[in-house]
């Protein structure tokens, strides 16, 4: 993984093919099915892509990662099988954009990222209870306080990162998903958002490394995993800092070049050691999706190769 192994004519139909599956499955409403068509969609570019440094393919399949789940959120929150319509509807124009993208995606960055921004607004919004519409007003003062406050709290504990049993990358998750869901949010606050959920997939396998196993699978050492894990915990303190100091107009290369590489390893991560079980809860933008919910999209995936 890393060196381009197909032609870039032949990645961009590939990747439209997994946009057409993930396309199908979000008209049939079938939500574990959306989540391994963007897991593919991820492990194509990852597999076949230009490069793990900057590739613009594997930060668009993190927003569709994100989108997926935040679909899979909204069907168990509702208590629902399959999606209902007007939540499809809001999915299409952000899917519809990434695949209008190709095959030039550097180009079309941009537009997907509004897409994205608009698809993450428009969701959170369905989100509210008939309670929290009434309660709760927009504050655009709590956007950025939310953000800052929270990463403080991620730069004052980055040492502790290596500790298994550590939730903290899916602490603040939750904590700034509600934020978000009952007093919205910027651009900034979403690739914040963007930017910590894709460390916290990939720091799910440091964990599993991390703890004590058993059988006879031999890990690397110790040493080798906290040592790669501070590394990326350094990338991620600093993707955050430069959150706040970037210009708008920055804020979303900042964001592609720091989500990339990440999930070019996860991706990794999960040809070595497929889905490992760390956590019982997913964190989506809109809220958090039950741990019934949050399985079946990886039991999906295990069957049918994700």
């Amino acid at each position: 993984m890393g060196d381009t192994l197909m032609s870039p004519e032949s990645l961009v139909n590939v990747l439209k093919e997994d946009l057409g599956a993930l396309r199908g499955a979000l008209d049939s409403g079938s939500v574990s099915d959306i989540v391994i068509f963007a897991n593919r969609f991820v492990s194509d570019a990852a597999l076949f892509g230009p490069g793990t440094e900057a590739s613009t393919e594997l930060c668009v399949g993190a927003m569709l990662r994100i989108m997926a789940e935040d679909l899979v959120q909204t069907t168990g929150r509702r208590k629902r099988k399959s999606l209902e319509e007007e939540v499809q509807d809001l999915a299409v124009p952000f899917v519809t954009t990434v695949g209008g993208a190709l095959p030039d995606m550097d180009q079309g960055y941009p537009k997907i990222c509004a897409a994205y921004y608009a698809f993450e607004k428009a969701v959170s919004a369905y989100q509210l209870s008939d309670e929290e519409k009434v309660a709760y007003k927009d504050a655009p003062s709590l956007q950025g306080a939310s953000r800052r406050a929270l990463t403080q709290v991620l730069l004052d504990n980055a040492g502790r990162f290596s500790t298994p049993r550590s939730l903290l990358p899916e602490g603040i998750l939750n904590e700034f998903s509600r934020l978000c869901r009952v007093h919205q949010f910027d651009e900034k606050d979403l690739c914040f958002f963007t930017g910590v959920k894709s460390f916290q997939l990939l720091n799910d396998y440091y964990r599993f490394l991390l703890a004590p196993m058993d059988g006879e699978v031999v890990p690397p050492s110790r040493e080798e995993v906290i040592e790669e894990q501070k590394k990326v915990v350094g990338n991620l303190v600093s993707f955050v800092k430069g959150l706040d100091t970037s210009k708008e107009d920055d804020i979303w290369m900042l964001t592609r070049d720091f989500v990339a590489p990440v999930m070019h390893r996860w991706r990794e991560m999960f040809i070595f050691y497929m889905q490992v079980q760390t956590t019982q809860v997913v964190p989506t933008l809109v809220g958090q999706a039950p741990p019934d919910e949050a399985e079946k999209g990886k039991a999906a995936d295990k069957g049918r190769g994700r």
